[in-house]
């Protein structure tokens, strides 16, 4: 089980973006979201915890979640610092992973 922060290529890819285009976080998103689902494991769907709601997507073998203040729980009234983070299961996926989409 490895985790990683993908906070730097949703951050990066959001200030690459044409101003009057909407969605640039959620391509963002979407675009590893699409990777994993082709080279990780099949998309199951949304994340719904109940509680936190922090997971994002889940797939066979690797889910998205997003940590505030590096908690898994929103704060009600404070300001938090989001980020993002994928969790891969197998080992060799998770290499995969590193060499695409860190730097």
């Amino acid at each position: 089980m490895a985790v990683f922060n993908i906070t730097p290529n949703i951050l990066n890819h959001a200030r690459e973006y044409d101003p009057y285009a909407r969605g640039t976080i959620s391509s963002a998103l979407a675009q590893i979201e699409d990777w994993l689902e082709e080279n990780v494991g099949e998309y199951c769907g949304p994340g719904n915890d109940g509680i936190n709601n922090n997971v994002i997507a889940i797939g066979s073998g690797w889910e998205i979640f997003s940590l505030y203040n590096g908690k898994p729980k929103r704060p009600e009234y404070e300001d938090a610092e989001v980020t993002w983070h994928v969790d891969i299961d197998d080992e060799q996926k998770a290499l995969l992973f590193v060499l695409k989409w860190t730097k």
